[in-house]
């Protein structure tokens, strides 16, 4: 894999961390004060456009079960749907729902971008240790 590659999918995690911040910043969640500090440096990280750590990416996964439980107390089993499924083409006359609905789309995205920059960067770590030695 090149760096350009790599390069590539780094640029995608920040474009998409910016996509991110950009659509939960429309909602106002519920955001319990023991988890604000954690939600809001994860957002100043994502503006910054700072590497993502491990407890940065439980702090969106956490986001996005905020964001199940609102959306299944609006509709009923909808954002299980919108975890689950493709759901752009879902017409939804409520903003609210809307919004957090593209916020969905942004965390699948956005945690789907880090994994496979972190697994490539993983893959590239473990093929060079399997690669002979100058011996």
């Amino acid at each position: 894999m090149s760096r350009d590659k790599i390069e590539e999918m780094a640029y995608h995690c920040l474009v998409t961390g910016h996509d991110f911040v950009k659509a939960i910043e429309l909602l106002e969640i519920p955001i319990k004060p023991s988890f604000d500090l954690s939600y809001r440096s994860l957002l100043g990280k994502l503006k910054n456009g700072d590497i993502l750590g491990k407890s940065d990416l439980i702090t969106v996964d956490q986001i996005g079960e905020i964001l199940r439980t609102e959306m299944n107390a609006m509709r009923p089993g909808y954002g299980d749907r919108a975890f689950e499924c493709y759901t752009d083409e879902d017409v939804i006359f409520d903003r609210n729902l809307e919004l957090m609905r593209r916020a969905v789309v942004c965390i699948k995205c956005l945690t789907s971008a880090n994994r496979a920059l972190r697994d490539m960067s993983n893959a590239r770590r473990w093929a060079s240790s399997l690669e002979p030695s100058g011996n």
